[in-house]
């Protein structure tokens, strides 16, 4: 493997020297971008809080929506990292519709097609 990981940034053939590396890389980047999404899931339309001890009511002290935000936004940046290397064509090998090959797949089209940078979070 090469001192600069040329296999993070570009797709990477199977007769490249790089190749299992890049393989390697783009099924951590899959399983990143899926463990982001579950985050977000977990969070979505989440609140923070407490039962009561005395009325046994729940007492709610909060929303969830930073730490939604947060999961969307690491799983989107994710997915542009993802859309450049061996895991978009992982997840195009494998056919792939889910939220996770979405947001690789929309990150391709906007780099290759449209947009030459990630939006900003809220956008």
């Amino acid at each position: 493997m090469s001192i600069t990981d040329p296999h993070l940034d570009r797709f990477v053939g199977p007769n490249d020297p790089d190749y299992r590396a890049a393989q390697i890389r783009g099924f951590a980047l899959i399983a990143q971008i899926e463990e982001q999404v579950r985050r977000a899931d977990h969070y979505a339309g989440g609140y923070t809080g407490y039962t009561d001890p005395v009325t046994h009511d729940l007492v709610i002290t909060g929303e969830c929506d930073a730490e939604y935000d947060e999961a969307t936004t690491k799983a989107h940046n994710l997915g542009w990292i993802a859309a450049t290397s061996n895991a978009y064509l992982i997840l195009k090998a494998q056919g792939r519709t889910d939220e996770t090959a979405q947001i690789v797949y929309n990150a391709h089209y906007n780099i290759f097609h449209s947009d030459p940078e990630p939006p900003c979070p809220g956008e």
